[in-house]
């Protein structure tokens, strides 16, 4: 620095090392854009990282979802497939975004986007028929593991374009450290060279340049990485950064100037969908730190919204004045859809309570219904059990008439007869509960109808003195319908006319057919029925009274029974009464398509005679009563009977007797029936027996467990002797 004047020597050092320093500011550019593009590479990989992650779990989950709502069929299960199929094709939209500046990532990111809709295409179809309950295709599809091949692909794709952004990321920063040593290299040559006289300057310049550097690469950091979105206004509210969750939650591309903060963020109220207040206008007029009120959400620009929490603070500058605004907020969809779901599940538990409580109630009243049964059963039991007893020990008298003969033995054939009935009603109302009754459907004429039900009918409502009077229309109606069953149906009616008629009464049968159906009405003088009966007349076991104030109340299930016998012709039953002691009336209504308009001619055939000859028949039953009641009569029809109680007794009698026919029971003690008909079967001339079960046990299961033991018939006790030799002859004439 000679001829230079000692007080321009400073002048001189500070241009120098204002040259220098703007030499080295040069340099620290050039090296800060690649120490930029390395942090830039280190956030895309982390980002491409955390939204690779983000997308397996959600597609993990729908699938788990998948698998419990196939074996459960609950709904909650879904929820995991119903987010995934929202945030997905968002997440691979991100993943995209991520890559759109890498060729060869960006392929990938899009295969893996494909690949991800079609693994929700294939949930979407399994759930579909799981749903129209095609329970066994979805899983048959399942089975196919195309849905495990898709997530494989997807995660060696994910693995793929980690791994390459992690490459990548890698490369900026090993260049990056290269510049930043040779950055330092640059800056203690040209500081050696050129500013030797500001070595405490440029120490304390590096050292403040370093802290606020590595304050502000912090601040970037953290405001990446944290979960919630922040956005900075200046003044006048205009916003001047938005970290990426803000960006992502506000579906904006990001901010390349500032832009109005209403602009860019739509605040509403999440109940009434109302515009909230703006929380940067406030803070700049108030100046002071405000949260907004519960219930907000922000709306974004296609439409949908999300549940927020936020709080808004002002910036002040160094005089305390306000700069700008700084907010904050974070999504908390998920946690308002659970706190909605947790109330909504409370509610389901209250209901659910309630309806226990009414279970419990309906369970006790059916209990209650169930005891009154028995009670009911018992009785109606016992009824006809006295009168035969009396009946029979009145046979044991010797010095009785042919009326008294008589008499006793109508006693008894019309109590058994009763008895009978009740039996066959509990079993027909089993079997249609059971969806085991189906309808032998005939031509059969109305009036012959009507006269099979008069028959069951007409010895209880001469014995009350009550007077019948049968209207029919004018001419003849032939109708498609199990004439056995709608028999039942009018004895029933008219049986509980008598029933619930004080003598002497009046009842009056109705037929009549119109326009949309045919009519049968039973109309009785009777005590009546009360309003409140009349909804709960048809259930089982039900009485218009208790069976002790009528001592032929029944067992309260012929109603019930008439009901569903109507029901499955296609029909209705209803009934109508002016209240206690009013009469009643019952009205079956039958479709106008069981009417034959033009009913096929019947073929007339002349009734075969049953061939009653002689034949060895063997009859096993350890009810010894029974059996010799069933032998003395089959004898009188001359037949050669033998008679055993006993499985082992019926094998050895057979193999020394040589029987055609063998009547078994079922339920015997050591050998029952079905093993007795086994054994018999296996006999040299086993294949030629005729093997017949008769037995308490008559439910469908039980015929079909008869024949497969090897029985050619099965009957359920009582059984009519005529039914036996009738079947007996019909057997032997397809012999």
């Amino acid at each position: 620095m000679t001829g230079v004047p000692r007080f321009l020597h400073p002048y001189l050092v500070c241009a120098l090392a204002c040259a220098a320093i703007g030499a080295f500011t040069v340099i620290v550019v050039n090296k800060s854009v690649l120490l930029r593009q390395a942090d830039l590479a280190a956030t895309q990989w982390r980002d491409l990282v955390a939204t690779n992650e983000r997308t397996l779990g959600a597609l993990r989950d729908a699938e788990t979802g998948q698998r419990g709502y196939l074996l459960t069929q609950q709904a909650d299960y879904l929820e995991p497939y119903q987010f995934a199929s929202r945030s997905v094709p968002e997440l691979t939209r991100l993943l995209e975004s991520l890559t759109r500046d890498l060729p060869g990532q960006r392929i990938t990111a899009q295969r893996i986007a494909e690949l991800a809709r079609q693994k929700l295409a294939e949930l979407a179809a399994t759930i579909a028929l799981a749903q129209s309950g095609n329970t066994r295709e979805a899983a048959a599809l399942v089975a196919t593991n195309r849905g495990k091949a898709l997530m494989d692909q997807i995660r060696a794709l994910a693995n793929d374009l980690d791994t390459g952004a992690g490459q990548r990321a890698m490369a900026y920063r090993a260049a990056a450290d290269r510049q930043t040593g040779e950055l330092i290299a640059g800056v203690i040559l040209m500081s050696g060279l050129s500013i030797a006289l500001l070595v405490a300057l440029t120490y304390l310049l590096r050292r403040d340049g370093r802290l606020i550097r590595e304050t502000a690469e912090q601040l970037a950091i953290t405001l990446r990485s944290i979960g919630d979105a922040v956005v900075t206004t200046d003044a006048a509210g205009n916003v001047t950064f938005l970290n990426p969750v803000a960006a992502a939650l506000a579906h904006s591309a990001g901010l390349t100037t500032p832009a109005p903060f209403k602009g860019m963020f739509r605040l509403i109220n999440e109940i009434t969908g109302a515009e909230a207040e703006d929380p940067i206008a406030r803070v700049l007029r108030e100046g002071k730190t405000i949260g907004l009120a519960n219930h907000t959400a922000l709306l974004r620009p296609d439409g949908t919204s999300i549940s927020i929490e936020d709080s808004a603070a002002p910036l002040l500058d160094d005089q305390g004045r306000v700069r700008g605004v700084v907010f904050v907020f974070k999504d908390v969809t998920e946690r308002r859809r659970a706190e909605t779901a947790l109330a909504k599940a409370r509610e389901q538990l209250h209901a659910n309570l309630e309806a226990l409580k009414r279970t419990e109630e309906e369970l006790r009243a059916a209990d209650r219904q169930k005891d009154a049964f028995l009670a009911t059963l018992a009785h109606e039991l016992r009824n006809p059990v006295a009168p035969i007893r009396h009946a029979v020990k009145l046979l044991e008298n010797d010095g009785l008439d042919g009326e008294q003969l008589q008499w006793a033995r109508s006693v008894i054939a019309r109590q058994a007869e009763h008895m009978s009935r009740l039996l066959d009603d509990l079993l027909d109302s089993a079997r249609i509960t059971r969806g085991e009754l189906s309808l032998q459907l005939t031509p059969v004429d109305l009036g012959s109808v009507i006269s099979d039900a008069l028959d069951v009918a007409k010895p209880l409502i001469e014995r009350k003195g009550h007077e019948l009077q049968v209207i029919l229309p004018p001419r003849p109606i032939l109708m498609m319908v199990d004439g056995i069953r709608i028999a039942q149906v009018l004895s029933n009616l008219l049986t509980n006319a008598a029933k619930y008629t004080d003598s002497p009464g009046r009842i009056v049968l109705t037929a009549s057919l119109n326009e949309s159906h045919l009519l049968i009405s039973v109309k009785d003088s009777g005590v009546g029925i009360r309003p409140e009966t009349m909804p709960r007349l048809f259930s089982m076991f039900s009485q218009i009274k208790s069976t002790t104030d009528r001592s032929e109340g029944g067992l309260g299930i012929g109603l019930a029974l008439a009901k569903d016998l109507v029901k499955l012709h296609g029909g209705t039953i209803e009934v109508r009464s002016g209240g206690e002691n009013q009469g009643s009336e019952f009205a079956v209504k039958l479709p106008l398509t069981v009417v034959l308009a033009d009913p096929p001619r019947a073929r007339l055939e002349a009734p075969q005679k049953a061939h009653h000859g002689s034949r060895r028949i063997l009859i096993v039953d350890d009810n010894v009563d029974a059996a010799a009641s069933l032998g003395m009569l089959l004898e009188l029809a001359g037949n050669e009977v033998l008679v055993t109680h006993s499985g082992a007794d019926a094998i050895a009698a057979a193999r020394l007797h040589q029987p055609s026919i063998v009547i078994l029971d079922i339920g015997m003690p050591q050998l029952d029936g079905y093993q007795v008909a086994a054994a018999l079967r296996r006999e040299a001339r086993g294949s030629e027996l005729l093997l017949i079960a008769l037995t308490g046990w008559g439910q469908t299961e039980d015929k079909e467990r008869a024949l497969q033991a090897g029985f050619d018939y099965h009957f359920t006790k009582p059984v009519e002797l005529d039914a036996i030799q009738t079947t007996i002859a019909a057997h032997e004439r397809r012999e």
